[in-house]
């Protein structure tokens, strides 16, 4: 069985969960999208149970720079911002992406939005 999750702090409410076990339950995945919370201060500690034991995790307030540093590569915008939201596990490889970016991205342009300072 793969293990994801989402991590933040103080992490009291989030719908991802319900939102990525129903998918994978709809697609017959063996998976599962648990929230934990992790404290500022057991970041690094987390890293470490990640690496061995999830398949990939989502990032939120306030760690979404600080994993980046903590991480083995940070790659695409990720690396030009510096704010990672999602990571995968690759044999222990954690890779770090901004997904936020691409979301906000394809929001603005949809609305019309073609570039220049915002």
């Amino acid at each position: 069985m793969q293990v994801y999750a989402v991590i933040g702090y103080p992490l009291n409410y989030t719908l991802s969960p319900n939102i990525h076990n129903y998918v994978f339950r709809a697609l017959r995945i063996d998976a599962v999208y648990v929230p934990l919370r992790v404290s500022p201060g057991r970041l690094g500690h987390f890293v470490e149970f990640a690496r061995d034991s999830l398949s990939g995790f989502n990032v939120t307030i306030p760690h979404k720079v600080a994993i980046a540093n903590l991480i083995d590569e940070v790659v695409g915008p990720a690396k030009e911002l510096g704010s990672v939201n999602t990571v995968v596990n690759r044999d222990g490889e954690l890779i770090g992406y901004n997904t936020d970016y691409l979301a906000i991205k394809q929001a603005l342009s949809e609305r019309g939005y073609s570039g220049g300072d915002a």
